[in-house]
């Protein structure tokens, strides 16, 4: 097998992945240390932590994935269902920054707007949200993105647990990485963009809404205190760019372009690809949660 300086390639690729996630495990220990004894706010303290603790959930996932590619079935469950409480948390994070659920009602009332229209394309198929209706009215904006934000966090566990059926099935009836209508994986990777795309959509939306509140209000002072747009981009960027990254990665297998070797399949290498890939974002993406929490 090819090699450099005597070593192989996929083990100077694990190693690499290995010094990377430790790198990555270590600020993120110590960003939770200083929470847990620098927060003095415990409803938003949790919320934070659990989203830290995405960085070493990731990790050690992939790297163990990477020693045995046969588990990377049941850690890539585990990992798909954290990320649904990760979603969770954010969105409660941004809540209870604000002050809770009726604070931020409150906050919403006090902007000039009465409705807040939707973007394209959603414009021409979603009716106008309310400010001033209640968290039970069906047209309210609190209860519609929140909705919105938590559908994902009851789809993506579903679609994981689907996912793993498929997997252990006797029909092979998943087909990872095939885009054909008679296996199972491009119908739950529609599934998850379009919930994934709704959650993002949401979250613009309650972003762009709390923006318009009076600049002198309690609420707007709340508001930019709390830094929401670089939380985003770390959410954002961590849930969202890892799975398109997998897909992505699943279209060069359908294309030819990942070949396989005479001891590697290509689904073996396409999974080891991705789990090396994550290995080295959370170390970045590490280093951006020091900034961003």
């Amino acid at each position: 097998m090819p090699d450099l300086l005597g070593i192989e390639y996929h083990i100077w690729a694990d190693y690499i992945a290995l010094a990377f996630a430790l790198l990555a495990c270590i600020l993120c220990a110590v960003q939770i240390h200083h929470h847990i004894y620098h927060n003095h706010h415990p409803d938003t303290r949790k919320y934070i932590i659990r989203i830290l603790l995405m960085v070493i959930v990731y990790c050690i996932e992939s790297w163990f994935g990477l020693f045995d590619p046969d588990a990377s079935l049941y850690l890539d469950t585990i990992r798909d269902t954290y990320e649904a409480l990760v979603i969770y948390s954010f969105y409660q994070l941004l809540i209870y920054s604000l002050g809770g659920y009726e604070n931020v009602q409150h906050a919403l009332v006090l902007i000039p707007m009465r409705t807040f229209p939707h973007m394209f394309p959603f414009k021409y198929c979603c009716k106008d949200w309310s400010f001033t209706q209640g968290r039970i009215a069906s047209n309210s904006f609190l209860r519609n993105t929140t909705i919105g934000v938590l559908q994902y966090c009851f789809v993506q566990p579903l679609m994981a647990i689907i996912t793993f059926i498929l997997h252990i099935s006797h029909c092979h009836c998943y087909g990872e990485g095939e885009f054909s209508y008679k296996v199972g994986y491009p119908y739950i990777a529609f599934i998850r963009s379009l919930s994934q795309t709704w959650a993002i959509y949401c979250l613009v939306l309650f972003y762009l809404a709390l923006k318009k509140q009076p600049l002198e209000s309690d609420g707007y002072q709340l508001f930019t205190t709390i830094r929401p747009i670089p939380k985003f981009l770390c959410i954002k960027g961590v849930v969202f760019f890892t799975y398109w990254q997998s897909v992505i990665i699943a279209g060069l297998v359908y294309l030819n372009w990942i070949k396989p070797t005479a001891t590697w399949s290509t689904n073996s290498i396409a999974v080891g690809l991705q789990d090396i890939l994550i290995c080295i974002e959370m170390f970045f993406a590490a280093i951006a949660h020091c900034y961003a929490f």
